[in-house]
């Protein structure tokens, strides 16, 4: 059973992240929207490699949520020219890692959200939490729970929600 266990798990491990990167760039490409973020890489790992509570959907949503705005804030408002964007990145981070433990959520991709977001050339536009923050990762969602639970029935995905 344990090897069994382990072969699923490791189909899982590929499968997983290339249903969920070949769906949202498929929707990126055929449509005007961007579906992905620089973070999502990590997201895959915690969902389908680890299966770990940091991927529970709440704590995807809000984590990333709270990184896109703490993100948009610094890199638009404050620190916002690029010979400020290292004190941009400076703050916005810890700042999204200590609201992160304040509120429960365990999410690490969002530090990477918030890094990604303060190192833009370009300011970013509030839209940025809907697509691709908030879109791609509740279809990220529906796959993970589609391929954790329907093909790979061994495991309950989420556990719970938060």
């Amino acid at each position: 059973m344990e090897e069994e266990y382990n072969f699923r798990a490791i189909i899982l491990s590929f499968l997983g992240p290339l249903l969920t990167f070949f769906t949202l760039m498929a929707l990126q490409n055929f449509t005007v929207y961007t579906f992905l973020n620089g973070s999502f890489g990590a997201a895959v790992v915690i969902n389908f490699a680890l299966q770990s509570p940091a991927g529970r959907p709440l704590h995807v949503l809000f984590g990333q949520m709270i990184a896109g705005f703490v993100g948009i804030i610094f890199r638009n408002y404050i620190f916002n020219t690029r010979s400020l964007f290292w004190i941009s990145t400076s703050f916005a981070v810890p700042l999204v890692t200590l609201l992160l433990k304040i509120l429960k959520i365990s999410y690490p991709p969002a530090g990477a959200t918030a890094f990604i977001l303060t190192q833009s050339l370009t300011p970013i536009s509030w839209w940025y939490i809907l697509f691709p923050l908030i879109m791609g990762n509740i279809i990220f969602l529906v796959i993970s729970f589609f391929t954790i639970n329907v093909i790979f029935g061994h495991i309950k995905y989420p556990d719970k929600l938060h």
